[in-house]
Parts: C-alpha cells; sequence; structure tokens
C-alpha cells in the first residue's frame, strides 16, 4: 500500500552541457604590455600571480613569516574571501612552493616599505601588525 513501482529519477534527461567560453591566456609578450602600464601595487600583483601560479586569495593572504627570500620558498598557509581569513579549502592547497629569482626581487622590493606581518594591507586592517 502506497508503494512506489516505478523509479521516476530513470525517466529524468538532464539537460545538454553547455560549452564554456574558452578561457584567454595572455602570451608572455602581453603580460609584460599590461604590467609596464600598471602602477604599485597592481604591478607587483599580477607579477606575483603569474610568476608564482597563486590564487589572487592566497597571495592576498601572504605574511611575511611565510616568506623565505634567502631560500627562495613561499609557504601557502591560509587565503582571504571578502575579508575572511581562512585556510586552504584542501591538503594541497596548503602548500610550500620554489620561487624564482624575479619573485624574490619582487618581494625583497616590496618588504622595506611595509613594515606590517601582511605583505598586502591597508593601514586600517586590523591584522597588519
Amino acid at each position: 500500500m502506497g508503494y512506489i513501482t516505478d523509479n521516476l529519477a530513470l525517466k529524468t534527461r538532464l539537460p545538454r552541457r553547455q560549452h564554456r567560453a574558452e578561457r584567454i591566456v595572455l602570451t608572455p609578450d602581453q603580460v609584460w604590455s599590461l604590467v609596464a602600464v600598471l602602477d604599485e601595487p597592481a604591478r607587483s600583483v599580477t607579477l606575483l600571480l603569474v610568476l608564482t601560479g597563486l590564487r589572487v586569495g592566497e597571495l592576498l593572504a601572504l605574511r611575511w613569516g611565510n616568506v623565505d627570500v634567502r631560500s627562495r620558498a613561499l609557504r601557502v598557509r591560509e587565503t582571504v574571501y571578502e575579508g575572511h581569513f581562512d585556510q586552504p579549502k584542501t591538503k594541497r592547497g596548503n602548500r610550500t612552493l620554489p620561487i624564482g629569482e624575479e619573485t624574490a626581487e619582487i618581494l625583497a622590493n616590496l618588504r622595506p616599505s611595509c613594515p606590517a606581518r601582511m605583505i598586502w594591507c591597508s593601514p586600517r586592517a586590523r591584522d597588519c601588525r
């Protein structure tokens, strides 16, 4: 009494997969042309994103304690989204990356101008110092 004899889910038709627009990937020449017209800090942010492959939230949450310019390594331990800091979603997101000479130089040039713990920080932010 009241039993279902047919599985109605078997009659469900899924919509066709929509083709997404192809991602636009900049060539190295295009990246350098873009960087040439940017002011700081957008210039450094753009270069670091391209050179490290970090996600925007990972780069913006980066602290000086997780950057070792001498041994050229960068540890990803946090991410930020809409002002909220958190750990990366996956174990693979929590990682150490080797950085090249150019990346280390960009970070070294940023260091003297930023006395805060955070690399990217507004003076009003609570977690800067």
